[in-house]
Parts: structure tokens; C-alpha cells; sequence
């Protein structure tokens, strides 16, 4: 709906002006009300119309009614500005309340006529205290809606324990839809519906593995009538890998590894667990993500240590490549420092080379980052791990860490996209001691598959 913007008449207000102020005026307003209400109308482009009022009640509402003819279609109220204090004179000012009263506020839209149809109207504003009432002509447009663009968010490879609310949006222009309604099929057969720009729309879950076809529809809007629309993708859905739970004696892993490699690819993510060391001489506790090791002579891994030295908590990162010794990454640990707290994200790439590997970790709470390309002819990245260990080499006991969360676990096969652990066959490791009792324990993993805790039981 429009107002035309040339050919209707429009109303000017005049204020009159009751003498100047002196130097001392604290704040400026017109001193003195028009006799009775007034509106101007003014358009900018179709549909975009604007009313400015003047000389109704400060501080006092203002009923609003649209009319197409003599059908009111849009009702609203506001409220005028307040007045404004104005003072006079240096020595002993004097004040008094003067100006408001006035507002500006947008024309409503008819969205019951058609596309470019015109109609006769009326703008109505009463001024609700006192009961006056001044009107203007006007001639509404009706509104040339925008196609609708159903936008799936959905990504094109996800797996069956994959969730997403809103796995659909509607755009209108550069317009987010907030009404209408939006169905969501999987491979032909209705899956949910929702309230499009509601914050929990349906979720996509448990869909059936294999490739699926997810299509979004949308339609419903009445007050904007957009037009209905739909958009479809083809969806790669991996089957989540049930984890076989490992539990051997003197194993001093525990976390995940993904077995049935080659692997090309590790990456996660975890926040350093503090090392409780109370009356502790020397324990030791690693946190890493690397390539082979699980069944196999070799192992390329990045991560952090939390142990405890003369009772008291260290820490520092580093890497190895079995069967080397680890390296501790800097000149000394303070060139990269490490605290309890931060938050690390280390990864294992295969460069394309037989053999060779380039090792990362970041440090996201302090901003530095540390790479190194490393080779080692027998390295085939045959499995990829996410762990908690109790370092071997060492032969320390196990710190007391609490607990140590992975976050945004990943593994890559040849040139396919990143995976979270449970896309592939995995094994769920408890941390052992030579005669099996329980150390420390992953927990399930998350919705997501990319995320677990390691939980300290006992020391050993």
C-alpha cells in the first residue's frame, strides 16, 4: 500500500512563535502548540510513505487508523513526545514546559490489493485525551511482493547422529521471512513442519544412511502473501560406527581411535587439564591427537603435557614420531607456553609424500602456533587417535587430571572431507593398569560424534 505521492493534498503545520530566548535557555523547543493537530504525509517510494504530526497532547497517544475506502485494514497507536523544559535568564531562570506533541510514524501497507492496484484511502489520527480528529487522503499501491527463496543450511555430508534445528530458511529479497510455514521431506516422504524464523523448528536426525534427498517448502504467508517456493539438496548420510569398547590390561591410552585406515588426516581439539598433584612427587599425564600407533611400529603425535615435579603442576606441548623420543616444542617450554585452562587444537596431515607429515598445535588462548614437517618411511596412518595417556617412557605414575574434554574430533580417509570419529569404525579405550584396574574412562560421545571427556578414576 502507497501513498501517492503526488496529487493528494497535504496539510503544513505552523507553529507560532511567542517572543526569542535569552542566552540563558538550558534546552530549545518550540514554545508555544499549534491550535489544533495536524499531519503531513510524505512518500520516498512506493510503499514507503511516512506521517509527520504535530500539535496533539505531549506525551499523549495517538490513535492510528488506516481506511481503503471505508474499510479500516490497519489500526495502531503512539505516543507523542514529551515536552521539553525551557529556561530563561542568567541570574534566576525561569522555566516552563513547552513544545511535544508531535511524532512521525511509518504508513502501513494494504497488502489486500493486488500488485500495482490503487485505491482511494484515508488516514485517520484522534488524539485519544482530547477526542480531535484530523484526517488526510491518501491513495494506496498495492505491494508488488518479492519471490520467496527457500534456503536449505543443511551441509551436503552428514551422518545418521547428525541433529539441526531450522534445517531450512526463507528469504524474501534481502527480507528474512518470519511467517508461512515450511515443510521439510526426506526422499519423498514428509518429515516435519514448522513456523518459518522460529528458534526450534524441526530436527533432522536419524536420517536413513546411504544418499537422501531433503527438500524445503515453503508456503502459508498471508500478511506478506509471499509466493511459495522450495529448494532440495542431495544429502551424503554415513551410518554412525557403534565404538567396541577396549578394555586390556596395561594399556596407558584412553580416549578413541579410529581403526581401518589409511588415514590422511587428524584434527581435535581440548582444554588442558590441571594437574592435582597435593602430595604427588612426580606423575604424568599427556594429551594428544595423532596417525598409526594402534596395531602398528609407528606413530605420529601432537599434544600437551600436565604433570607434576616435585609436587608441583608443570606443563608444556610436544611432539613425537615413534619410535624417536618426544620433543619438547620450543627451546624451552617457555618459547610456547602451556597453562591449565587453555584451549589447544593440534593436527596430524599427511603432506602427500610417503611417509611425511606436518604436525600442528595452537594454542587458542594465547595465540601462538606451532608447525613442523616430519618423516618416517614406515608411517602409513593407518589409524587415527584421540587421547589421554599415561606416558610409557617415562615410567611416572598417572597425574590426577580431573578430566580431559575433546572437542571437534575429526579424521579424513585419502581426499574425502573431515569426519567425526564416529563416521568410522572406532574402539572406545579405557586407561588401564597391568593388572586391569581402571585408571581413567572416555565418556560416550556427543550427539555430534566429535566430542567425549576422559575422566580420571584413580591414581596408579
Amino acid at each position: 500500500m502507497v501513498t501517492e505521492m503526488f496529487g493528494f493534498r497535504k496539510r503544513v503545520v505552523m507553529l507560532a512563535v511567542a517572543g526569542a530566548v535569552s542566552a540563558g535557555v538550558v534546552a530549545q523547543a518550540a514554545p508555544a502548540l499549534a491550535a489544533s493537530p495536524s499531519v503531513t504525509i510524505t512518500c520516498t517510494a512506493t510503499n514507503s510513505c511516512t506521517a509527520s504530526g504535530t500539535g496533539f497532547t505531549p506525551s499523549g497517544q495517538v490513535e492510528i487508523r488506516a481506511y481503503a475506502g471505508s474499510t479500516v485494514f490497519s489500526s495502531s497507536t503512539i505516543t507523542a513526545a514529551a515536552q521539553t523544559r525551557v529556561c530563561t535568564g542568567s541570574l534566576k531562570p525561569v522555566c516552563i514546559e513547552a513544545g511535544g506533541g508531535y511524532f512521525t510514524a511509518a504508513l502501513p501497507v494494504d497488502y489486500g490489493l493486488v500488485c500495482d492496484a490503487t485505491e482511494a484511502g484515508t488516514m485517520q489520527y484522534t488524539d485519544v485525551h482530547t477526542g480531535e480528529t484530523v484526517s488526510e487522503p491518501v491513495t494506496w499501491t498495492g505491494p508488488c511482493i518479492q519471490p520467496t527463496t527457500t534456503t536449505l543450511s543443511i551441509p551436503s555430508t552428514i551422518d545418521t547422529g547428525w541433529t539441526s534445528a531450522n534445517p531450512a530458511t526463507v528469504m524474501a529479497g534481502s527480507t528474512h521471512v518470519t511467517s508461512g510455514t515450511l515443510t521439510i521431506t526426506v526422499n519423498g516422504s514428509t518429515y516435519c513442519s514448522y513456523t518459518a524464523g522460529t528458534a526450534a523448528g524441526c530436527t533432522l536426525a536419524n536420517l536413513p544412511a546411504g544418499t537422501d534427498q531433503v527438500k524445503a517448502s515453503y508456503y502459508g504467508s498471508t500478511i506478506p502473501p509471499y509466493d511459495p517456493s522450495s529448494d532440495s539438496e542431495t544429502v551424503t548420510v554415513n551410518q554412525v560406527q557403534t565404538p567396541q569398547v577396549i578394555n586390556e590390561p596395561n594399556s596407558n591410552w584412553g580416549g578413541y581411535v579410529d581403526v581401518d585406515g589409511p588415514y590422511t588426516s587428524v584434527t581435535g581439539s581440548w582444554t588442558v587439564p590441571a594437574a592435582n598433584c597435593g602430595n604427588a612427587f612426580a606423575t604424568a599425564a599427556a594429551t594428544w591427537v595423532g596417525l598409526d600407533g594402534e596395531g602398528t611400529n609407528t606413530l605420529e603425535q601432537i599434544g600437551t603435557d600436565s604433570n607434576c615435579t616435585l609436587f608441583n603442576a608443570s606443563y608444556w606441548a610436544w611432539f613425537q614420531m615413534v619410535p624417536s623420543g618426544p620433543v619438547v616444542i620450543g627451546a624451552v617450554p617457555a618459547d610456547y607456553p602451556v597453562f591449565a585452562g587453555d584451549s589447544m587444537t593440534a593436527s596430524v596431515t599427511s603432506t602427500g609424500a610417503p611417509g611425511q607429515y606436518k604436525l600442528t598445535i595452537q594454542d587458542n588462548t594465547y595465540g601462538w602456533v606451532y608447525s613442523t614437517t616430519q618423516s618416517d618411511p614406515g608411517a602409513t596412518g593407518a589409524t587415527a587417535e584421540f587421547v589421554t595417556e599415561q606416558p610409557s617412557d617415562l615410567g611416572l605414575p598417572l597425574t590426577d587430571f580431573g578430566a580431559a574434554t575433546f572437542t571437534n574430533c575429526e579424521a579424513t580417509i585419502g581426499d574425502g572431507p573431515a569426519e567425526p570419529i564416529w563416521d568410522y569404525p572406532n574402539q572406545a579405550m579405557d586407561l588401564t593398569d597391568p593388572g586391569g584396574t581402571k585408571l581413567a574412562t572416555p565418556s560416550s560421545l556427543s550427539d555430534d560424534g566429535t566430542q567425549f571427556t576422559v575422566n580420571w578414576l584413580t591414581g596408579s
